[in-house]
């Protein structure tokens, strides 16, 4: 979990809670993160009436924690 947080932490998202296993954020720009994420293979929970939150969860695999972390690479910088 604390590998993800830094990930998050990395592209300027900030947790607000979650588990060992998932991580809990709200943000303005999450539906498009949401879609940003689909868009590449990166399956996220989103939340009915709560359109700011996200639920994601760790990644399994290394391959998959290097999706991750490029994902959240290209939206840093596609963010002003």
């Amino acid at each position: 979990a604390a590998r993800l947080d830094a990930l998050l932490a990395h592209a300027e998202i900030k947790v607000q809670g979650g588990t060992s296993l998932y991580r809990y954020v709200e943000f303005d720009d999450a539906p498009h993160f949401f879609d940003h994420c689909g868009h590449r293979g990166i399956a996220l929970r989103d939340f009915a009436g709560r359109p700011r939150a996200l639920r994601i969860g760790l990644p399994g695999a290394e391959p998959d924690w290097s999706r991750l972390a490029r994902a959240l690479d290209e939206w840093k910088e596609a963010t002003p």
